[in-house]
């Protein structure tokens, strides 16, 4: 149950009504803090019925600012059933399924509905799994709910009055109630009782008796031959011990003794051995009757116990009031503070009570949703703010950029110039470079008895071919055929006299780039694997970081060549004939000594 913000408890009486509201707070003790306490007194008001006070109860709360609370209301004792039963250890769907068993054996044979409510109680006296059980027709609940829709106030629960008395008294006083010893609680009203016996700050007994304080009204009416109006007067204004009070009121105590004792002793009868046994330690009155002079201590001589009462605290009275004890307990229980807990609330009452007790929960949910969302629209605005002005500084400079794409081309196209003008100076550079490289490398590659008699860029190679020859489907190309010198210029052919002793323009862009070598030599001839030195020389070579792709040259790339190896075999002819292999390697290099412009572009 949902802890209200303002809980207050209705002990409705047959003559009177009492409300007790709570502090949202506690004191040092821990205790409840009574902010409210009030009663409507039927007879003073002229309420005759209770048709009529249904009528009254909505003003009078409103008077008292109660209207608004969370009210728990007291059931009356007699028309509830209460008992303990002692069940097999067990928890959950078991402990429901015996305690619904149990239900039905109470309710007997009635064919009306009923609502039941258990609550798991201490072991104590030989019960092993005690268990509160609490019956009431639904009809009972259903005309209590009726009356307060009726009277526009907010019914929170229903509750055993019996059982407000016995959380009251635990609250109010925890020591007397921890007591081993058997207590009777006596709640005396108009025309009944309600007595329940406490013990370790729980309930071992409950019972109604149709006695009340009007029994003695109505033996003074009769001792004395007047009304029982004017009995009532002089009731509420006389004095006991004087004479013509003293017989009326030992006469009616005595009766009541005498129903005390035979509901004790039948609960004892059917009760554990240790219970039964056990005489009462206390006997502690509270109700409107509970103010009748010498009361609590007859009925405690009769009991041979003390007898006291007990109430609320309240400045204006003398000692406890004790009228307010049942509606404090119902008020502990709107509050969600009471020590035993125990609602006859249908689902209808408890639906509404947790509508009406979570509305301030969602309107504080929605000031919360409210103001995130103003805040988010307001983040929202300010971030369109922030990213308007990163535009439009963005728009600037891409404005300043467009303004600098045209110079940024031209800077580009000027570069391009420059870096084709400078790609053959380089490469002409580093060709001693890479030369002296490629020499290293193959004289890292070569084994015993091979040697290279040939070492040439592919262009000067095939620039050596005769013309009958190059003029083949495998001859370079013309500007590989004309390949200049050493120099990066050269003569115009004797065609053109005219222009011999003249420079001639070339175009960067036209001169190539060394990228391979041609490589020539011989290896010792072997019976078996003839090839295989040659093999392992270009598998050197192709391990070398400075070469890529190394193979044979192809024999029409060969035609045209055989000038490189004549002079050779005219030296070791008839000296060392048959005993070596000539061979013609290509090696491309693995990078070129650099990529211009118009050759990226190529790559690409």
């Amino acid at each position: 149950m949902l802890k209200a913000n303002r809980a207050a408890g209705l002990d409705i009486g047959q003559e009177t009504a009492k409300a007790v509201m709570l502090e949202r707070k506690t004191d040092r003790n821990g205790r409840s803090v009574i902010r409210t306490t009030c009663q409507l007194d039927c007879r003073e008001e002229g309420i005759l019925d209770a048709g009529e006070l249904r009528k009254h109860l909505h003003p009078w709360l409103q008077e008292h600012a109660l209207d608004k609370s969370e009210l728990t209301v007291g059931l009356p004792q007699y028309l509830c059933t209460t008992e303990i039963s002692d069940f097999p250890p067990g928890s959950g769907l078991e402990l429901e399924k015996m305690v619904d068993y149990e239900t039905r054996q109470l309710a007997g044979l009635s064919e009306a509905s009923f609502i039941q409510s258990h609550q798991l109680l201490k072991p104590a006296f030989g019960w092993k799994n005690p268990v509160l059980i609490g019956i009431c027709r639904e009809s009972v609940v259903d005309e209590q709910e009726a009356i307060f829709s009726s009277c526009q106030l907010n019914l929170a629960d229903l509750s055993l009055s019996g059982l407000a008395m016995v959380n009251a008294y635990v609250d109010l006083h925890p020591d007397l109630a921890a007591s081993e010893q058997l207590q009777l609680l006596l709640d005396i009203g108009a025309e009944s009782s309600t007595l329940v016996v406490v013990a370790r700050q729980q309930p071992l007994f409950f019972s109604a008796l149709m006695f009340g304080a009007k029994r003695y009204t109505q033996a003074l009416a009769k001792h004395m031959g007047i009304s029982e109006e004017d009995a009532e007067k002089a009731k509420r204004q006389g004095r006991w011990e004087e004479e013509a009070f003293a017989g009326p009121f030992q006469q009616t105590t005595h009766r009541l003794e005498a129903e005390i004792n035979n509901v004790l002793g039948e609960w004892r009868s059917h009760s554990p051995s240790q219970i039964a046994a056990a005489p009462i330690g206390l006997v502690a009155l509270s109700g409107g009757g509970a103010q009748l002079p010498g009361l609590a201590e007859s009925l405690g001589a009769a009991l041979s116990c003390p007898g006291r009462i007990i109430g609320i605290p309240r400045p204006e009275h003398d000692g406890p009031d004790p009228r307010f004890l049942t509606a404090y307990g119902l008020a502990l229980q709107a509050a969600g503070r009471a020590p035993i807990p125990l609602s006859l609330a249908s689902d209808s009452i408890r639906w509404h009570s947790r509508r009406r007790q979570r509305f301030a929960c969602l309107a504080a949910a929605l000031v919360c949703l409210f103001l995130f969302m103003s805040g988010l629209i307001t983040k929202s605005y300010l971030d369109l703010l922030e990213d308007r002005e990163n535009f439009r500084q963005q728009l600037a400079e891409l404005q300043h950029c467009r303004e600098l794409i045209p110079k940024l081309e031209e800077l580009k196209a000027e570069t391009r110039h420059r870096e084709t003008a400078l790609g053959p100076l380089i490469s002409k550079g580093n060709r001693a470079t890479r030369f002296l490289a490629a020499i290293s490398e193959l004289a890292a590659a070569r084994d015993q008895g091979d040697w290279f008699i040939y070492l040439a860029d592919a262009a000067a190679y095939h620039a050596g071919k005769s013309p009958v020859a190059a003029s083949g489907p495998s001859a370079p190309p013309a500007s590989a055929a004309k390949r200049p010198g050493s120099s990066l210029f050269f003569t115009q052919p004797e065609a053109e006299p005219a222009l011999q002793d003249s420079f001639h323009r070339i175009n960067c862009a036209d001169v190539p780039a060394m990228q391979s070598l041609i490589v020539a030599g011989y290896t010792p001839l072997r019976a078996t694997h003839p090839y295989k030195p040659v093999r392992e020389i270009v598998q050197k070579l192709n391990r070398s970081p400075e070469f890529e792709g190394v193979d044979l040259l192809p024999d029409s790339d060969q035609t045209g060549r055989e000038d490189i190896f004549l002079g050779w075999e005219a030296l070791l002819k008839g000296k060392v004939e048959g005993r070596f292999r000539a061979f013609t390697l290509k090696v491309p290099f693995e990078t070129a000594d650099i990529i211009l412009p118009s050759r990226q572009k190529e790559r690409k």
